[in-house]
């Protein structure tokens, strides 16, 4: 832990001490991870953030902390993020899945690539930053899984985006319920494999 650094907030923007971002060797651009202290005591560990100069946007976090401008904030700790690596995007959606499954309380859920990795702590957990090339290789994966039939594609009047659909009576519902994410992830790359191999 370092020592700890009072700061204000200015506008939607959190600025961090010099000499705590010397400590850690963070340039602008970099991504950071903060825990945070409000005037309340409770304690947050902020999402991975790129710098900007020496300061973080607080842009759709400021109402989920409850702080506005002019808070003080007492900054904890804060650790350099580093790039996610392209092998962990199957834990990622995997992760995804089972959350989204087991938190749900209907017979169908949908997502998008984007849904899933916003789901899953895999990334967040490790202090590490998703890319937007890591969005294309979700997507890779997700069409693979709709053409093995695990899940299927969502209609949806909106183009911007794939959507995709799984149900209950996907053999992929009970496994991603009943299983751990390593499991998922080498089921899933089993099915895709066995029917690459028959075509």
């Amino acid at each position: 832990m370092m020592e700890q650094q009072k700061t204000w907030v200015i506008g939607y923007i959190l600025p961090i001490p010099l000499a705590l971002l010397d400590k850690i060797r963070a340039k602008d651009g970099d991504y950071v991870r903060v825990r945070v202290r409000l005037w309340n005591g409770r304690e947050y560990l902020l999402p991975c953030r790129r710098l900007y100069g020496n300061s973080i946007s607080l842009v759709n976090v400021m109402h989920w902390l409850g702080i506005k401008n002019g808070d003080a904030v007492e900054i904890l700790d804060i650790v350099k993020c580093t790039y996610l690596d392209y092998n962990a995007i199957p834990y990622v959606i995997a992760d995804g899945l089972k959350r989204l499954i087991n938190s749900t309380q209907g017979i169908c859920v949908t997502f998008t690539a984007k849904r899933l990795v916003r789901n899953s702590e895999v990334a967040e957990n490790e202090n590490l930053v998703i890319h937007p090339n890591h969005y294309s290789l979700a997507y890779s994966m997700l069409d693979a899984m709709v053409k093995v039939g695990l899940i299927a594609y969502a209609r949806q009047r909106l183009k911007r985006e794939t959507k995709y659909i799984v149900c209950r009576n996907s053999e992929l519902w009970d496994f991603v319920k009943n299983h751990e994410i390593g499991d998922i992830v080498d089921f899933v790359r089993k099915r895709i494999k066995v029917v690459e191999n028959v075509r």
